[in-house]
């Protein structure tokens, strides 16, 4: 082992220990100890939670082995019956709560280690001379809590509503405020040693819980089920599904269904959304363009031990929901095993495609992941209170390479959040289809699509329209006395019964009347 100094330290105090530290260097150290001091064989790593381009969950692998390896070297060579006369220091930012330095505190302290220093202070408390006397106040949340600054003169009235919420009020020095104002989560890593939940989650939990609607619910009475390929299973996903929970205005609109599927290890994740129009007017807000969304329904599937989960059971429920009057416009899976679901939906008639969300592109960004994103932090999509879907989604972490994954703490899985953000990206290709608002007339809709030549097309339109009218049997030519008169409106009357209003469903799905 490389020896750079040899330096006396007594690790009393974090400053002592903060002083003589030299990151990446070797040092043998006097440790003081009642008897004296001692020599002690040393290994200093540096930045152990953090290795370049690995997700959380690789760098703790990477990590253990390399303190392990350590470890193991130092008692090998220099330990004496029960004397092990070595220091190995372990120093790093911080990361997230799951990073390997903050599991190997927790495991350490969690036995009461007695032969384990544990030195976690903010900057300030180890470096006493960047610590003065105004402060500011930050509030500390968690991973349904954004963290936020607050305000300079927030009241101790304000300061206790935050912390019945949940909060932790921390007070920082001044000259910290800019650091915290432009990235608070940073700023809480490196400079107050808090590790965040944030900090690597791609989609916040307040954002999930914002968009959840009390009135609403899942389809589904069970959010996971099991049913296999069993020849004596005849369960059907159907079967769980409570069609009272279905609000009957929302049979015709345009739904989007994507599978994740699987085959025995993992579950099959099955989601459907519906396409409601454009997000609602907000006082004060400009109105949004972008499409307005719906979840209908979510379920995770789990094939029985022994067993695997039923890719006829799979299109059996795509075949249900248009049998049960469900306008399905949109078919969509992942890669795995998709040739065969793809080849029979196709021949019934369905609109399908394969997406998978984990793909990445060359700027390491994944877009359909980041189209559901973007519609939670605008709030165009609604979710009803769902315990797995939103654990799914607020333990999602993004990894260096893009790619959006699970992360390692929490529930071990992705599948209904894959659905969802499937079904979601596969409806948002198709919003040229929608994109117009609620009862324009004809006149709007020509007048949106018209180019510089708007006169020829409005009157080649019109033309057109004449000359489909007189291929009829000339219905109208006695308006008057084909006129029905309702609770004072007039319906008119073709032979076939009288004529009622039509369900804009019609106009959203392109058809002009």
């Amino acid at each position: 082992m490389k020896i750079k100094s040899i330096t006396k330290i007594k690790l009393d105090t974090p400053k002592k220990f903060y002083d003589v530290i030299n990151a990446g260097d070797y040092h043998n150290f006097l440790i003081k100890t009642n008897s004296g001091y001692i020599v002690s064989h040393n290994c200093f790593q540096d930045e152990v939670s953090f290795r370049q381009n690995m997700d959380v969950e690789k760098q703790k692998k990477a990590a253990q082995e390399l303190v392990s390896s350590a470890s193991a070297r130092m008692q090998s060579r220099f330990m004496k019956g029960e004397k092990n006369p070595t220091l190995l220091i372990l120093a790093s930012s911080k990361r997230t709560e799951q990073s390997y330095l903050e599991s190997f505190i927790s495991q350490k302290q969690k036995n009461e280690s007695k032969t384990t220093l544990i030195v976690d202070e903010p900057q300030w408390v180890i470096r006493t001379d960047k610590d003065s006397k105004e402060k500011f106040k930050v509030a500390i949340g968690n991973k349904f809590l954004t963290s936020e600054v607050l305000p300079l003169n927030i009241t101790e009235k304000d300061l206790d509503i935050y912390r019945s919420k949940g909060f932790t009020i921390l007070e920082v020095p001044m000259g910290y405020y800019e650091n915290f104002i432009d990235d608070i989560d940073i700023a809480l890593t490196d400079i107050a040693g808090i590790s965040t939940s944030n900090v690597t989650r791609y989609i916040s939990g307040a954002r999930v819980a914002a968009i959840e609607k009390e009135n609403l619910q899942n389809l589904f009475t069970k959010e996971i089920i099991t049913v296999g390929d069993a020849p004596d299973d005849l369960t059907q996903y159907s079967e769980f599904i409570d069609i009272e929970r279905l609000d009957r205005k929302y049979l015709d609109r345009p739904m989007y269904v994507h599978l994740d599927l699987s085959e025995s290890g993992d579950k099959t994740g099955i989601a459907g959304i519906w396409v409601i129009g454009k997000k609602p007017h907000q006082e004060g807000i400009p109105d949004s363009k972008e499409l307005y969304y719906r979840l209908a329904f979510s379920v995770a599937i789990k094939a029985p031990k022994g067993h695997n989960i039923s890719f006829e059971k799979n299109r059996q429920f795509i075949y249900w929901l248009r049998e049960n009057g469900f306008s399905i416009r949109g078919i969509s899976t992942d890669t795995f095993q998709s040739f065969d679901t793809g080849q029979m939906l196709k021949s019934k008639g369905y609109n399908y495609e394969t997406i998978s969300v984990d793909r990445v592109d060359q700027d390491r960004i994944c877009k359909p992941y980041l189209t559901l994103k973007n519609a939670i932090y605008e709030e165009r999509l609604q979710l009803y209170k769902t315990s797995l879907l939103k654990e799914e989604l607020i333990g999602l972490e993004r990894n260096n390479n893009g790619k959006i994954d699970h992360g390692p703490s929490g529930i071990n899985s992705k599948d209904t959040a894959d659905a969802l953000c499937g079904a979601l990206y596969n409806a948002s290709k198709h919003a040229e289809e929608f994109a117009f608002e609620y009862g324009e007339d004809i006149e709007a809709t020509i007048s949106a699509s018209a180019s510089t030549n708007a006169d020829y097309q409005r009157q080649q339109i019109i033309v057109d329209f004449e000359n489909e009218l007189k291929k009829l049997q000339d219905p109208i030519q006695n308006k008057v006395a084909n006129q029905v008169q309702e609770d004072n409106n007039y319906f008119m009357n073709f032979g076939f019964g009288v004529a009622k209003p039509v369900n804009q469903m019609y106009l959203m799905n392109g058809i002009i009347l």
